[in-house]
């Protein structure tokens, strides 16, 4: 079986690369509601309003982390983001809805959460 090569991700923030990103995961939904009928049972799907959940897990260097995430959270600031994997590049724009952070021996985990509106996706 041949060898191949995989992609790995990479998120910016702004404009800003999150390059302590250990671990970023986003979600996507078109929120569609299902529609029942008295005769017809499950007949189909009602739009929602499509949007997209990325939360970012880093590292924590000793100078601290990439970006000043607590300030944006609680000033409801709007913030453009951009994941970049499987060949593809997917911007949103949305607010910081969660921080938190852990510290213990031998690990520092810093977790931002970002609640966007839908995805926008185009090839590289």
């Amino acid at each position: 079986m041949a060898q191949k090569i995989y992609s790995k991700g990479a998120v910016f923030v702004d404009g800003n690369p999150i390059a302590e990103a250990t671990n970023i995961s986003a979600r996507y939904s078109n929120n569609s509601n299902a529609v029942d009928t008295i005769e017809q049972g499950r007949s189909g799907r009602s739009p929602g309003a499509a949007s997209s959940t990325v939360t970012i897990t880093s590292a924590v260097p000793a100078a601290g982390v990439d970006m000043d995430y607590l300030k944006s959270l609680l000033n409801l600031t709007l913030v453009e983001v951009v994941v970049f994997a499987r060949g593809k590049k997917i911007k949103m724009k949305g607010f910081f809805t969660e921080v938190e952070e852990e510290y213990g021996v031998g690990s520092q985990t810093f977790r931002a959460t970002i609640e966007c509106g839908p995805p926008d996706e185009s090839t590289l």
